[in-house]
């Protein structure tokens, strides 16, 4: 991704006190120097804050937003939550992003006035994988976390205006479906109700094995990381498939294969 413009705040290690619960938020309206800026990324973070502190009001919530979303703010502060939890917590990932179904594994009528935006960052010479509408779910035990994404590896996700102001379609669903003593494979069950839809053709996906999918929602210590930005795909590096998702962060992109090796930390 090339900026015009590039802002680095000084990156020193970061230290971090465990906690019961926790919400890393990284969200991107001003991609400075392009044309690719959202509307709605911002709002998704403090729709996330909101919704948690009103149910769990310990939570602690650190939110990181435009030239504060950094790649390398992303790996120290997610690194770090990560080193402090205690073996056998639960890191539960929620990206709202284009291509966001493995980012963890190797409108109304007035709409004219209103457009949606996929949240998707098109790499120049990059060939896209053809878009499809079906969603997935996986309970996969090879993984030690819970993924549960805006969509599928092939969709787009939506910046769109709903409910007088502009959202993550993912995100502001996620938000309205929350309850406590659900499980986490309910409250995918629940957003599953709005998404896909005829205004919205994204389908969540969820990924995580039985034993964490079953858990009641934040009954553990959780780490919880959330991304409203925008997602790409690029080559692939590492030989294991020929396109990368990747998150689009304000300095550049995460591939999926360095938040999975972030990931393998877990206990």
């Amino acid at each position: 991704m090339c900026f015009k413009k590039w802002f680095t705040d000084p990156v020193a290690p970061v230290e971090i006190e465990p906690v019961f619960r926790r919400l890393l938020s990284f969200t991107i309206n001003d991609y400075a120097g392009s044309v690719n800026d959202l509307n709605g990324c911002h709002n998704d973070g403090r729709q996330l804050k909101e919704v948690l502190l009103n149910y769990w009001p310990d939570f602690d919530v650190r939110r990181f937003m435009d030239h504060h979303a950094t790649i390398e703010t992303f790996k120290l502060d997610v690194a770090a939550s990560i080193n402090v939890l205690s073996p056998g917590a639960t890191v539960l990932i929620l990206p709202d992003s284009c291509f966001s179904g493995t980012v963890t594994r190797l409108l109304n009528p007035e709409r004219q006035y209103f457009p949606t935006k996929n949240r998707f960052y098109q790499q120049p010479g990059v060939k896209m994988y053809p878009h499809l509408k079906s969603g997935t779910f996986a309970s996969r035990g090879d993984i030690n976390w819970i993924c549960i994404s805006g969509c599928g590896e092939t969709q787009y996700s939506a910046d769109a205006y709903i409910d007088g102001e502009y959202h993550g379609a993912f995100s502001y669903y996620a938000c309205k479906t929350l309850k406590p003593d659900m499980t986490y494979r309910e409250w995918f069950n629940e957003i599953r109700r709005y998404l896909p839809s005829s205004e919205f053709e994204q389908a969540p996906t969820l990924e995580g094995p039985d034993r964490l999918l079953d858990q009641i929602v934040f009954s553990t210590q959780t780490l919880t990381i959330h991304n409203s930005t925008h997602g790409t795909q690029l080559p692939g590096i590492n030989g294991d498939e020929p396109i990368d998702e990747a998150i689009c962060f304000y300095n550049g992109n995460l591939r999926d294969n360095d938040y999975n090796l972030l990931l393998q930390a877990i206990k």
